[in-house]
């Protein structure tokens, strides 16, 4: 492990986030100090269970004697992992990982439930040594993805889908190249090799794969892993709800068939478009955080319409808009009550931010976004279809990579 390294992994071990808050948080507090020899029987007590330590080279007793290890070692008051794959000079392939899941006695009922709102996030910092493509024979047909040397976390769900997030990795690497085995069961995601901090939204990136269910499903096996000669270590996995507490997502959908967005707080109404209408109704994320109830005094109901004559839904937090169009236009707008409480302009919390509302009177329709990026990409892209009508309302923004950025095809 080279100074860079280790100097960043100093400033990683401060970075510790409440357990209390978390669905599910390794961050191998429970584990002991030392050095781990992969075998068929070693396993590492963490917080969250027992990792199972596995390589190739132990597998194979033609391989000779294992060079890989795991370790937990002591960093800035923390504990770290640690595993380093080193070149065992042999045909055998050098890979060595730990692995959580329910093995016979160990980890019994292990699930982690994946939701549209589900959130990973974690620390990470490696570096192979010449990396480059698959040299061993095992490798080269690549049985086990990711191909090529890289540093990769992955996880399968219930139904054998495997996620896999490729941290370090050869500079020939190509994502999600076809693997026969594997099909369309397994997809890569590909990130900085030195952002350091890792944030995703777990249900989004699992819907890149094509053969995911998300209905009952959840993680079944999470596996860190060395391919190929380097050392990577891993620190604070945390699998939890987002948003701010006492929130709830608000999901955004979009319907190629209709060309209209919805938002809906209703997590069984989410689910239930993306279980019943596939292909009528497309999930696009986090929209933003909103209240459930007016738990908050400076909240407000945001009220929901339909028009059968438009097929376009209609969002207010104006208490006389919503009367107009109750009493002015029953016949093209129907009340459907309360969507969610958010906060009216000049009552927002300073952590809030403003939703945007835009009108389009050749389509019928309206916009909402919190994205400024969006707002000001519908403004100058499409001025001529689309009428800026100022702040809708203020909620609370989503991580930034909780929100999949929309097709502005989508908007013309």
């Amino acid at each position: 492990m080279n100074a860079r390294i280790h100097l960043v992994l100093c400033i990683v071990a401060t970075l510790s986030v409440s357990a209390s808050a978390a669905d599910f948080q390794e961050s191998w507090e429970n584990a002991v100090v030392g050095v781990y020899a992969p075998s068929t029987g070693t396993f590492i007590e963490g917080d969250e269970g027992e990792w199972l330590v596995e390589d190739e080279v132990s597998r194979n007793a033609a391989c000779g004697p294992t060079p890989q290890r795991a370790e937990i070692f002591q960093l800035d008051g923390h504990k770290v992992l640690q595993l380093t794959s080193n070149d065992s000079n042999s045909e055998c392939s050098d890979i060595v990982s730990v692995k959580l899941a329910e093995f016979d006695s160990q980890n019994r009922g292990f699930a982690i439930p994946i939701t549209t709102n589900t959130i990973i996030s974690f620390e990470e910092v490696g570096e192979l040594t010449e990396p480059g493509p698959p040299g061993t024979v095992l490798n080269r047909t690549c049985l086990n993805p990711p191909c090529f040397d890289n540093v990769s976390l992955l996880l399968t769900d219930n139904h054998g889908n495997t996620l896999a997030y490729v941290l370090q990795r050869s500079p020939k690497a190509v994502p999600n190249v076809t693997n026969r085995n594997r099909a369309d069961t397994f997809r890569e995601v590909f990130l900085d090799p030195d952002a350091v901090n890792y944030r995703r939204n777990l249900f989004e990136d699992f819907q890149t794969i094509p053969a995911f269910r998300p209905t009952g499903a959840n993680i079944r096996t999470i596996e860190f892993r060395v391919d190929e000669h380097g050392s990577a270590m891993i620190d604070n996995l945390i699998i939890e709800s987002a948003g701010p507490v006492g929130t709830v997502p608000v999901f955004r959908f979009w319907s190629p068939v209709l060309h209209t967005h919805f938002f809906t707080a209703d997590a069984a109404e989410a689910q239930g478009l993306m279980d019943r209408f596939p292909g009528i109704w497309d999930m696009e994320g986090i929209a933003f955080f909103a209240l459930p109830s007016a738990s908050n005094p400076n909240a407000r109901p945001v009220f929901r319409f339909w028009s059968p004559v438009l097929s376009a839904h209609f969002y207010t937090i104006d208490e006389a808009e919503r009367d107009k169009l109750i009493n002015n236009f029953p016949d093209v707008w129907t009340f459907e009550g309360i969507a969610f409480f958010a906060f009216p302009e000049g009552l927002q919390p300073s952590d809030s931010s403003p939703v945007f509302r835009f009108r389009s009177d050749p389509l019928g329709d309206h916009f909402y976004t919190i994205s400024r990026a969006e707002r000001d990409k519908v403004l100058i892209l499409y001025p001529t279809i689309w009428t800026f009508e100022g702040i809708a309302w203020f909620a609370f923004p989503p991580a930034p990579s909780d929100f999949a950025a929309m097709n502005l095809a989508h908007m013309k």
